[in-house]
């Protein structure tokens, strides 16, 4: 299990890594990419140049944290509940765990915090009209469970991405904002 960046290629999915069972067929040199979904589709293939810049591991954070809860593997289907050492200020770049239907699980979706309050924190998805309906979220603070967003889906963790990670989604990041 790893996440893939770009599912698909489809704009509903942009800027976000969901997570993904992958597998080689050596002799054509292609991968074949099935996403963890509550909605069956088609597995994606994938050459060897692109698996490289648009697969990645989890996050060690991520992975962290799940050992600390006494997991094996990172559960695709749970919360993230890594502590932040220095709160996340208005301005930073962050990952939000966000699905849309209760059962599916969740992807990282890169975003900016623009507010905090003692509850909350309000993300933007810049590469998202301000008129888009996916253009703001609000996130609950120390959130255990999954969450009803407003609007529609599911929201969870909330995490700082690395230096490293944040190099990858800006390789992303569309020139103009989607509608």
């Amino acid at each position: 299990l790893c996440e893939m960046h770009e599912r698909q290629h489809k704009i509903g999915f942009a800027m976000s890594a969901m997570p993904a069972m992958v597998s080689l067929d050596a002799k054509r040199k292609r991968f074949f990419v099935t996403y963890v979904s509550i909605v069956p589709h088609a597995r994606e293939e994938i050459g060897m140049d692109e698996m490289q810049w648009r697969s990645r591991p989890h996050p060690r954070d991520v992975v962290h944290s799940a050992k600390e809860q006494g997991l094996q593997r990172v559960d695709p289907y749970g919360v993230h509940q890594g502590a932040l050492d220095d709160p996340i200020q208005p301005g930073e770049p962050v990952e939000v765990q966000w699905k849309g239907q209760e059962g599916s699980p969740f992807g990282w979706w890169f975003g900016h915090c623009s507010e905090v309050t003692e509850q909350n924190y309000v993300v933007h998805f810049t590469h998202f009209a301000p008129t888009s309906r996916w253009h703001e979220l609000i996130v609950p603070r120390g959130a255990t469970a999954p969450i009803k967003a407003d609007g529609f889906g599911y929201t969870g963790g909330i995490r700082r991405p690395s230096r490293h990670e944040l190099q990858r989604w800006y390789r992303f990041f569309p020139q103009t904002a989607f509608r």
